[in-house]
């Protein structure tokens, strides 16, 4: 599979989307180039130069990981469209890596490594949207690099929400991968 830019606007969620169904392919058909793909597409989001070094504020993650912005966060020009993006992301994400554990073609060792790459990732962004992007009301603002109580919406909240709950089931799955040793 080769992805290219079409020149327009990334928004993070394009690449993610495709991810659970490649993880239900791989599943179904033992086709590795599918999954190989999957984590290609999840690589290049993390890797983007688009995204923005980890806050200082976020004291348990490591601060060289990258979070999650759309274009448009830090300068609070995202429509309400754009605000969900990034719980969009979080929701295929999760819903992919639950894909990849439960998957009868991968072994412990495969599973455990592919949760082990993305964990820091995923607590990253969730650290970043309790410690930077919520404010002292509980809500949550758009930009997860920026001060709390930027642009509030119910779509800036459930994204955080989302991006919150993701690291929940990543923590669930590598207690599961765990249990499985024993």
């Amino acid at each position: 599979m080769v992805c290219r830019n079409n020149g327009q606007t990334t928004w993070t969620y394009n690449q993610i989307i495709l991810l659970p169904g490649l993880a239900k392919l791989f599943n179904v058909t033992g086709d590795i180039s599918l999954l190989t793909s999957a984590l290609s597409l999840l690589d290049s989001v993390i890797l983007s130069p688009d995204l923005i070094p980890g806050s200082p504020i976020t004291a348990l993650s490591d601060s060289s990981l990258p979070i999650l912005v759309e274009p448009g966060d830090s300068a609070h020009s995202t429509n309400q469209d754009q605000q969900l993006f990034k719980g969009i992301y979080f929701l295929h994400l999760s819903w992919f890596l639950t894909d990849i554990t439960h998957s009868p073609r991968l072994s412990l060792t495969d599973k455990k490594a592919i949760l082990n790459k993305y964990v820091s990732f995923v607590m990253s962004n969730a650290e970043a949207v309790w410690s930077n992007a919520r404010g002292q009301n509980g809500q949550v603002g758009n930009f997860w690099g920026g001060e709390a109580g930027e642009v509030v919406t119910v779509e800036t909240h459930g994204s955080g929400v989302a991006a919150v709950l993701c690291a929940v089931r990543v923590n669930q799955l590598l207690a599961e991968v765990e249990g499985m040793t024993h």
